[in-house]
């Protein structure tokens, strides 16, 4: 990306309780547009497991939950079972959360989910009805579908807070547009700043 354009000086560095834990597969992290990157360059309670056949690793449930609570753990994906991450459900929660985030197009996130054995038998979160995606760097969006930093800003805005929500916003902003600039797809004047 050119000098002027690179978001690594304006990128926050945010400490908070929640940690995500970002299951991405290997060639994803060198995409320029993957946001999972990004929102694990953010968030310093973050960690990104690789898996798929260049990653060459078993993941073990204790690499990414050594220090916490099983029960406070959640893989944030919209399954058939998946409970709502709302002001309801947070009542009943107690003690720092972890969310497990699969990075990915819809097809490698819904694979994570369905066999990464690491997985299993954690409950899924979903998030509220009518997220809208400011994401337009791929193709294909789908209607309600979000991606990976868009739902980690979401849950993130609910768990944590409006001010790490909008921080998050303001860098995702910045990639996209810059992004779309390189692209040619927008003109100099509408990068966010």
């Amino acid at each position: 990306m050119y000098m002027d354009l690179c978001l690594c000086p304006l990128t926050p560095r945010l400490d908070l309780s929640t940690k995500i834990v970002i299951f991405m597969q290997q060639s994803e992290y060198s995409q320029i547009t993957n946001t999972g990157v990004l929102a694990h360059r953010i968030l310093k309670n973050s960690q990104i497991v690789f898996r798929g056949h260049q990653s060459k690793n078993v993941v073990k449930r204790e690499d990414f939950l050594a220090d916490r609570n099983v029960e406070n753990t959640f893989v944030l994906y919209p399954s058939g079972n998946a409970g709502e991450l709302n002001d309801q459900f947070l009542k009943k929660c107690t003690g720092a959360m972890t969310l497990i985030c699969p990075d990915g197009h819809w097809g490698q996130a819904k694979k994570i989910v369905r066999h990464e054995p690491s997985l299993n038998n954690l409950p899924c979160l979903k998030l509220p009805e009518g997220a809208i995606s400011n994401y337009r760097l791929r193709r294909n969006q789908q209607e309600n579908n979000v991606c990976t930093i868009e739902a980690i800003i979401c849950a993130l805005g609910l768990l944590e807070g409006l001010q790490v929500r909008e921080a998050m916003e303001i860098i995702f902003n910045k990639m996209v547009t810059r992004l779309l600039w390189a692209r040619g797809k927008i003109p100099l004047d509408q990068i966010v700043w």
